[in-house]
């Protein structure tokens, strides 16, 4: 997947954005939840090779993303202190509570796009911030920061190009401005 994904990725089509049919570039790259851990190595790997070519790779870990909102709104330290205290309803609550995509996730994209040069946007760590972070409103917004850089979701689960579904067995809102990686060429 990884070797299809940097000639596709480093071709002039894809860094002009042809073919797209008038749709935004935004991709989906589907993967097997149970191949994680290879692909995380694969991902650094494919921007660096990528940086090797002369394509400069943007790349924002929603993880490490969440984890910097969370510490800078000083929610964090809150939330492990009375962690003790708490149902795990209220827990996820307290941690759910503190994000919201349009106030803190793209402002985030904003502020990194515009700080970095960078001719692609990738996006991973979506197993890491489930149930916590949901991809669908991130994708859905993503869309009024577009500049002429394309971004790219690796995604743990399947796209059809119509549904996601997260780890191959949880079903989110549709999203059908994202195109699957797998069917562009």
């Amino acid at each position: 997947m990884f070797d299809r994904l940097f000639k596709v990725l480093s071709s002039d089509r894809f860094i002009n954005r042809e073919g797209l049919g008038g749709n935004k570039p935004i991709f989906i790259q589907p993967y097997d939840i149970g191949h994680q851990i290879e692909v995380d190595e694969h991902i650094s790997s494919l921007i660096k090779r990528l940086d090797a070519a002369g394509i400069l790779i943007l790349s924002i870990d929603l993880y490490e993303l969440y984890l910097q909102i969370l510490n800078n709104s000083g929610t964090l330290e809150k939330i492990l202190e009375g962690e003790q205290g708490m149902s795990k309803r209220e827990f996820k609550r307290g941690l759910q509570g503190s994000t919201n995509t349009k106030q803190s996730i793209i402002p985030f994209f904003q502020r990194k796009m515009k700080d970095t040069d960078h001719k692609i946007v990738f996006v991973y760590g979506i197993d890491k911030v489930h149930p916590l972070i949901s991809i669908v409103p991130i994708l859905s917004e993503v869309q009024t920061i577009l500049d002429t850089a394309p971004f790219v979701f690796f995604y743990p689960g399947i796209y059809d190009n119509f549904s996601l579904n997260l780890f191959g067995c949880i079903s989110e809102t549709n999203e059908y401005r994202a195109r699957n990686l797998d069917n562009y060429s």
